[in-house]
């Protein structure tokens, strides 16, 4: 009990003198962290926020060091906000960094991970990587204390990359001891001890290279030392020499005059060598000269050549360059050309089939006529069938000759706002006989209101080759219905029926490369054309087109218009211009 009482007196007489060193400032340094402030003040009223930003971070540390953290805060978030207003971005990383240490003294964590976030996205758009390995481990530790081990372990994980990359012990051996942590929080025990023998292993690596580099300045004194020493006893063995010499000198000179006569001459012949070895080093001195500046010649020529190297090298790699791009259009250009060889090679085909046929029935039919072996009933009945294949040539020639002129490039789109009602109406009615022979119900569900922005002929020409191709494809008592529905600023128009479907292979070639046809259900022969016309005009208006179908259930072929812009008064932007082809009209 009596030493529970003395640990507790001694507890607070130590408690007591920290906070009266840590609470106590002197009174000069209080009013020269007051005055760094007002000329703070000054400096910032004036717009000199430079000089504001570095007597603030003065104060503030003046403040820190003798323990008072919420006056160095307030002082370092006065500097960040100025930074921030001057740009300075690493004067803002610095002290975000700064007030995040503060921040996670005064048990703050939620706040020092703010401060550390922002400090760790500016940072990693600079070249400072170490202190983004710096803040990241300071992060790492925050989210421990907020049991947020998961982020903890995001964070030592990218700081681990970087660290790795700086090659920087240090920086590793702090972010291995984080993850010991995260690890030994996780309750993996295994990896929280493989980072902490790493951890290990790297303080010991670092104390011994401290500890070497130390050996290493410690003999770098002794044998300073004892060059000295050896130059002392040098010189002292020198000079002793030189007294012994000038006695003896001046020993001889008093005994014999004859010798003083001679070290004249011998101090004669010695000035003359040494103005010869002068001679000889100025002479040295002028070759080294000579080789030096040939050499510097010979380095400015090697330089010369291979800077004309480097560049025919990279004009060579221009070329080629140039050269494999060119070989890749060429290549493009011609599978284009095939493909397109065998569009037309199809086309052709199909179309001369198409054209003979009803051609040879009206030559049949006349030659009859004038021979007068058919009769009138005959007559009309065949009139009936000839009319119908002289309006799906007549449909043939149009869907040929648009599909040409797309070919060609002669098209020019006129757009202008309608309303679709109206063209989907003419259209539905140039398909009412024939859908009524073949007992198929056509219905136009476009709304009356519905407008627009879009080149009417172009739209006129989808909208009945879909309408007709739907007919093809539908069966007695099938039902084919037009309608429309928004689509922010597009309407989408969908062509709908009952008939045949087609196959979940087939769909892929609808819109594909190739001409893709097959006959109707009432054997109807086609080009395939009529689609492929459809998707370019609606694709030249904006638009998209697709299909969706189901086989025995039916058909949908939708596609994309423009919605009426605003402030549109309903005439083409194509109006005005001079000399441009003509719309298919």
């Amino acid at each position: 009990m009596r030493v529970q009482i003395i640990f507790i007196f001694v507890f607070f007489i130590l408690a007591d003198s920290v906070w009266a060193q840590v609470g106590a400032m002197p009174e000069d340094k209080r009013k020269a962290a007051v005055e760094l402030v007002s000329k703070a003040e000054a400096f910032k009223n004036s717009g000199d926020l430079n000089q504001a930003v570095m007597l603030y971070n003065q104060a503030a540390n003046t403040y820190l060091n003798y323990g008072l953290q919420q006056q160095a805060i307030d002082l370092f978030e006065l500097a960040l906000k100025y930074n921030q207003q001057r740009g300075n971005t690493t004067g803002v990383i610095v002290l975000l960094n700064q007030l995040g240490m503060l921040a996670y003294d005064q048990n703050r964590p939620a706040d020092a991970a703010v401060y550390f976030s922002k400090g760790i996205d500016l940072a990693r758009n600079t070249t400072r990587k170490a202190e983004v390995v710096g803040m990241m481990v300071s992060l790492a530790n925050v989210h421990l204390d907020l049991n947020k081990n998961n982020e903890a372990l995001n964070s030592i994980s990218e700081a681990t990359t970087i660290a790795s990359s700086l090659y920087d012990l240090r920086l590793l051996r702090s972010c291995y001891s984080v993850y010991s942590k995260v690890y030994d929080k996780l309750d993996n025990r295994k990896k929280s001890t493989e980072y902490f023998e790493l951890y290990s292993a790297i303080t010991k690596k670092i104390q011994k290279d401290e500890v070497g580099q130390k050996e290493q300045e410690a003999t770098k004194k002794v044998v300073l030392a004892n060059l000295q020493v050896q130059q002392v006893v040098a010189e002292k063995k020198l000079t002793e020499k030189e007294l012994l010499a000038n006695q003896k000198s001046l020993e001889k000179a008093q005994e014999i005059s004859k010798e003083m006569q001679l070290q004249i001459e011998l101090l004669n012949k010695d000035r003359l060598l040494k103005e010869s070895i002068i001679a000889q080093q100025l002479l040295m001195r002028r070759v080294y000269l000579a080789i030096i500046f040939a050499s510097l010649l010979f380095t400015a020529l090697i330089y010369y050549f291979y800077r004309e190297k480097k560049k025919a090298n990279k004009l060579l790699k221009q070329r080629n360059e140039e050269i494999l791009l060119q070989k890749g259009e060429i290549e493009q250009q011609a599978k284009e050309l095939v493909v397109i060889n065998d569009q037309k090679t199809k086309l052709f085909s199909i179309i001369a089939h198409d054209l003979r046929s009803p051609l040879s029935s009206l030559i049949t039919l006349m030659n009859v006529a004038n021979a007068g072996i058919i009769s009138d009933e005959d007559f009309k009945h065949a009139i009936n069938d000839l009319s119908v294949n002289v309006t799906h040539t007549a449909s043939l020639l149009e869907n040929l000759l648009n599909w040409a002129r797309c070919q060609m490039q002669r098209i020019n789109v006129k757009m202008v706002v309608f309303e679709l009602f109206e063209i989907v109406d003419d259209k539905v009615a140039l398909v009412i006989e024939p859908a009524k022979n073949k007992g198929i119900t056509v219905v136009n569900e476009v709304n009356a209101n519905v407008e627009v922005y879009a080149d009417t002929d172009m739209i006129s020409l989808v909208v009945r080759n879909l309408v007709s191709n739907a007919v093809k494809f539908c069966r007695s008592g099938d039902r084919i219905s037009i309608s429309t529905s928004p689509l922010f600023d597009e309407i989408i128009v969908a062509v709908k029926d009952t008939g045949v479907g087609i196959a979940p292979e087939d769909i892929d070639k609808i819109f594909g490369d190739q001409i893709y046809t097959t006959r109707g259900t009432s054997n109807e022969m086609g080009t395939g054309l009529g689609l492929v016309l459809s998707k370019e005009f609606v694709e030249l208006n904006g638009g998209r087109i697709w299909v969706e179908s189901e086989l025995d259930k039916g058909t949908t072929f939708f596609f994309t218009l423009k919605a009426k812009p605003e402030n549109a008064d309903g005439k083409s932007n194509a109006e005005s211009i001079v000399g441009q082809e003509p719309s298919l009209s």
